[in-house]
């Protein structure tokens, strides 16, 4: 997500208000979910919290795959 919001600035492209509030969005989550993963770790024996990590597991997998096909919707259109 942050590589993306990189990308933009180098490349000096106008930055939507939305893609700026997705890659903040985006960052707090990661955050959140490696907290939650280090919490589990510590208390691993909780089977609910092993459901939870795996659950935000899957929607940060599914969150890094909408960043990478807006990053190539992205490149698509600025290089015609």
């Amino acid at each position: 997500s942050f590589l993306l919001l990189i990308y933009n600035v180098l490349t000096h492209n106008a930055i939507p208000l939305y893609e700026i509030l997705y890659q903040s969005f985006g960052g707090v989550f990661v955050l959140t979910s490696s907290l939650v993963l280090v919490f589990n770790l510590t208390y691993i024996s909780n089977a609910i919290g092993v459901w939870a990590v795996a659950i935000m597991a899957i929607i940060d997998s599914v969150l890094y795959f909408v960043d990478l096909f807006l990053a190539v919707k992205l490149y698509r259109s600025s290089s015609h």
